[in-house]
């Protein structure tokens, strides 16, 4: 920046030289820079080459003492806006006292939620009040708080907000199946067809709904269409699929049907490969083993409990 200021170098070969994925970042970077050492018109110079972004503007317009636009920037795309900077919350408490935009407010509880001063947070999300229309204000509103009152209203809102959106559905049906509400909560994933989309989060959580509503056959042959790419700690589709399986194992025991609750044990061992997780060294299925003997032995056969511990053979078959 310095050499293009010194005209050693083109306007364009340094904005080509930000080539990253948030570049008004790295202008926002620079600019404070200049703007520590009190070099307000360097700040000025660099925040003007930047890519347009909501903050880059309310900098640009607050450092050029032109805050009569404000309602202007604010009307702007909020796409990547996540206000993060210390000098940032010092500028949007200047710029709330001269305009009063719910933005401004939450712009600046965001600021304070990320730097743990949670209480300040969440009374500038008050000073916001009924004002915000978009949706993930209301999503972060519920995770803010606490309160369960307050997070069950604050999702209804973003769902009303964006009923098709799927953060929205994810979070309120979350809280639905906590709630014991899992039948609605399957009715509002199932509304954006969970089994054709890529979403993990959005599949899984119609994945529990399923099994905490006992629809255990429907989650069952969801799970076995539905593609979870591995990530790290990805092992919550085979959880569920492991329980539906033995649930539906259990079920089918209790109605002398040996064969079928055999089918169901040994499908709760299997790792799908869809499920987006391998299997571990050392696997306990106790569980899966004791069913397997049992059945077996309901239908007159010899039963293998030599893969099931004492303890837990007493202790599953008294269940």
């Amino acid at each position: 920046f310095e050499l293009y200021r010194a005209s050693r170098t083109g306007r364009e070969e340094f904005v080509r030289g930000i080539s990253n994925e948030f570049p008004f970042e790295s202008f926002m970077d620079l600019a404070m820079k200049y703007y520590s050492y009190g070099d307000i018109e360097t700040a000025l110079e660099v925040l003007k080459l930047s890519p347009e972004q909501m903050i880059v503007s309310l900098w640009i317009a607050y450092l050029g003492n032109k805050t009569e636009n404000l309602d202007d920037i604010l009307g702007s795309s909020e796409a990547s806006v996540f206000p993060h900077r210390v000098e940032t919350a010092a500028m949007l408490r200047d710029l709330i006292k001269v305009n009063d935009s719910w933005l401004l407010k939450y712009y600046l509880g965001l600021i304070y939620w990320n730097k743990g001063l949670v209480k300040e947070a969440k009374e500038l999300f008050d000073l916001c009040g009924e004002d915000p229309g978009k949706y993930w204000f209301w999503l972060a509103r519920a995770k803010l708080f606490n309160d369960e009152s307050i997070k069950e209203e604050a999702l209804n809102k973003a769902y009303k907000i964006e009923p098709d959106n799927w953060r929205t559905v994810v979070e309120l049906s979350s809280l639905l199946v906590d709630k014991g509400m899992a039948s609605k909560a399957v009715q509002l994933c199932s509304a954006l067809e969970p089994a054709t989309s890529e979403n993990t989060r959005l599949g899984l959580t119609y994945a529990r709904a399923l099994y905490r509503d006992k629809q255990f056959k429907e989650c069952l042959v969801f799970l076995e269409e539905f593609v979870i790419l591995p990530y790290e700690g990805s092992v919550d589709g085979k959880k569920i699929y492991t329980e539906v399986c033995n649930r539906l194992a259990v079920e089918e025991l209790n109605k002398k049907h040996y064969r079928l609750a055999l089918s169901f044990a040994e499908k709760a061992k299997r790792w799908p490969l869809n499920l987006g997780v391998g299997k571990p060294y050392d696997v306990d299925e106790r569980l899966e083993d004791f069913i397997i003997a049992l059945a077996g032995e309901k239908r007159n056969k010899k039963p293998d409990y030599s893969r099931v511990s004492s303890v837990s053979y007493t202790h599953l078959r008294a269940h």
